[in-house]
């Protein structure tokens, strides 16, 4: 459980940083937590957790020895999150808006590629 918070954490890092590029561009697209309709990590964690239609997706793994790990290969890296965060990063970059934790997690996840 401890991950997953971390991870959500993360997420609605990413999210607030997002959020500002929302209200400059005055979009109508709510935020993570009110979408969710919740107020922190720990209940946006149990509401994805109880949302049927996404028990069953996956995360692209790989084998590797006797483990599985990520696979950075997958289509949802190198196109989904990818190109989606980097879009993301220049938009926020052309609005001088700082998007701490969108580039780092942007650039960590390159890096792996």
């Amino acid at each position: 459980m401890k991950s997953i918070l971390k991870k959500i954490k993360v997420l609605l890092k990413m999210d607030k940083e997002f959020m500002k590029i929302v209200k400059i561009l005055d979009l109508n697209i709510k935020s993570l937590k009110s979408h969710y309709e919740v107020k922190d990590k720990f209940e946006i964690t149990r509401k994805i957790k109880s949302i049927n239609s996404f028990k069953n997706i996956l995360i692209p793994k790989t084998k590797k020895e006797n483990s599985y790990v990520l696979d950075y290969c997958s289509r949802s890296f190198t196109e989904d999150i990818n190109k989606s965060l980097l879009y993301i990063k220049n938009y926020a970059k052309k609005l001088n808006i700082d998007t701490f934790t969108i580039d780092e997690v942007y650039n960590r996840l390159t890096k792996e590629m």
